[in-house]
């Protein structure tokens, strides 16, 4: 797994003997899973593991994985990457459409932008509400893992749901992206953020995964979110104990989850059935031609 001790998300994916990292690490991850190839190879049939799950966050991930392939070894993935899965040869696959997932975010702004609007106005259209955004409105899209594809694509979603807006209403959208390399959301200081929040210029703040208290802390110092007049829409992908409470309390308005202790258990429980059957390959599944997925 491409990060995890001390993550709220990877917490929840514990099965078996894993290998979970204190931040993102792709080269690290590269590694290990060519450490577990060599020692397939070598070792004999009773003493190698059985099977290994892995998320393909980067292409050199990928090409790791595709050489333990090769190497005979059953590889399962999970969580990032599905849409290259079968390409690269692995048994099955589970996980969400990460594309998908950002166009719902997309929507849900738009839902919470016009809801808002024609509450106070009950006379305007959806529409109507859009239009009255004025000039470009800008959406701030978090991302704490660069060169993660899963992360690239909620944010591709994102910009396809509010491109189409923009093309379709007389409104303009625009995604601004904040790389942060911290993983784990809970080391990103109000120092941090500062400087791309001030002012906040943002109508709505999206973080690409889970997010702390000092994300929240930045957003409401920077966004003066006692304001009404000046509420900013604060979106999450993932979830955790926090972010429940956070949108319990106000301080986020939505997440988008990924069902991620479905996600483990049943990748875990494939990775069994295989190595405790005759080894005959799974069957995909005909919704996603990149294996099981769940929305």
């Amino acid at each position: 797994n491409h990060v995890g001790n001390n993550v709220p998300y990877w917490d929840d994916h514990e099965s078996g003997s894993d290998l979970l990292y204190d931040e993102y690490n792709p080269s690290q991850m590269v590694e290990d899973i060519r450490k577990v190839t060599q020692q397939y190879r070598q070792q004999s049939s009773n003493q190698r593991g059985h099977a290994l799950i892995v998320s393909l966050p980067t292409a050199e991930v990928e090409e790791a994985a595709q050489q333990a392939i090769a190497a005979g070894v059953p590889v399962f993935g999970m969580n990032t990457g599905y849409d290259r899965a079968q390409e690269l040869g692995l048994l099955t696959f589970v996980a969400m459409d990460e594309f998908k997932a950002g166009q719902a975010a997309g929507q849900e702004i738009l839902r919470m932008t016009t809801d808002d609007d024609m509450m106070a106005n009950t006379s305007l259209t959806a529409g109507d509400s859009l239009g009255k955004l004025q000039n470009t409105t800008k959406v701030l899209y978090i991302n704490h893992e660069w060169g993660n594809f899963a992360l690239e694509q909620r944010r591709n979603g994102l910009e396809d749901v509010l491109e189409e807006t923009s093309a379709s209403k007389n409104a303009s959208f625009e995604v601004v992206e904040l790389v942060i390399s911290d993983s784990t959301g809970e080391g990103i200081t109000e120092a941090t953020l500062s400087q791309s929040l001030e002012g906040c210029p943002y109508h709505a703040i999206v973080s690409g995964q889970h997010i702390g208290q000092s994300v929240v802390e930045a957003i409401q110092s920077a966004c003066g979110d006692g304001d009404e007049e000046k509420h900013v829409i604060k979106g999450v992908f993932d979830t955790s104990e926090f972010v429940y409470r956070a949108i319990a309390v106000g301080d986020v308005d939505f997440a988008i989850s990924q069902q991620h202790w479905l996600q483990s258990s049943v990748t875990a429980a494939m990775a069994s059935l295989f190595a405790s059957s005759t080894g005959m390959h799974l069957q995909y599944s005909v919704e996603s031609n990149s294996g099981t997925y769940l929305s």
